[in-house]
């Protein structure tokens, strides 16, 4: 995987209890074992799940070309 820029905005809130619900809607990551959510339509975050955690890789602008 790239080099991913993290940005940091106040344009949308998550609410990180709302990552842990299995039904919370995401996609499947255009890169193996990773999952998107469209926090905002000009951002994605790019998500890690397993078992038991849910990691926030990264925030990026939608028109980033990804990966």
């Amino acid at each position: 995987m790239g080099k991913l820029h993290v940005v940091k905005t106040e344009q949308f809130h998550l609410d990180l209890e709302q990552l842990a619900d299995h039904n919370f809607p995401r996609r499947l990551g255009r890169v193996a074992g990773t999952m998107e959510l469209v926090a905002h339509p000009n951002y994605i975050v790019l998500l890690q799940q397993t078992e038991t955690t849910v990691t926030a890789l990264a925030v990026m602008h939608a028109a980033r070309q990804y990966p």
